[in-house]
């Protein structure tokens, strides 16, 4: 609850009708019951699981958010100018011909969902099936574009602590290269749009 609670509250703080869906991912923490729609998974599961878990009833928008983010201001209105046909996300990340976006905060549609499908729980824990996601929109003719939504985000205040972490990292890594079949050489190669 250390960071999802203040997530929430930062949300209804500045969009207070919007509909709220917490996945608590196998957690210890009680979470506040009424003020979110509440899915306590029986066990813990992958990040690309949770989010499918989730995505159970789909909106015409749908902004994926990890729990260790703020939101800073109102998000509704500028959803009007976003285009069903492209994802986006506030991290864009530039490697050679591929473009992806952080899964930190993922802005899908409801055509984008329906037609790309699920996130790849073959990923473990929690690394590269946002790449995987970018790569199959883009390859269903999906544009992969960056917000710049009102969110701050503290950067991996929840994922480095997982313990093996690097180690899931560098296999999903290797699990996305072998899928599409390239290569998308180490985080310093990068160019990322923050």
């Amino acid at each position: 609850m250390e960071y999802t609670e203040p997530l929430i509250n930062s949300i209804q703080q500045h969009e207070p009708s919007v509909r709220i869906i917490v996945v608590d991912n196998g957690s210890i923490y009680p979470y506040p019951h009424g003020v979110v729609d509440l899915l306590r998974l029986p066990k813990t599961v992958c990040y690309a699981a949770a989010i499918n878990a989730a995505m159970t009833e789909i909106a015409d928008w749908n902004i994926i958010i990890n729990n260790d983010v703020l939101c800073t201001g109102s998000f509704i209105e500028a959803l009007e100018w976003m285009r069903p046909s492209a994802v986006y996300g506030n991290q864009l990340i530039v490697h050679g011909n591929l473009r992806w976006l952080g899964l930190w905060l993922f802005v899908i549609s409801r055509e984008a969902w329906m037609t790309v499908g699920e996130f790849d729980e073959n990923f473990g824990v929690c690394a590269f099936e946002d790449a995987d996601f970018s790569i199959r929109a883009r390859k269903a003719g999906f544009d992969i574009e960056k917000s710049d939504l009102p969110f701050h985000h503290f950067w991996g205040k929840t994922r480095w602590g997982i313990p093996g972490y690097e180690g899931i990292r560098l296999k999903n890594k290797a699990y996305l290269e072998a899928k599409h079949n390239l290569k998308i050489g180490e985080q310093e190669d990068w160019r990322v749009f923050d």
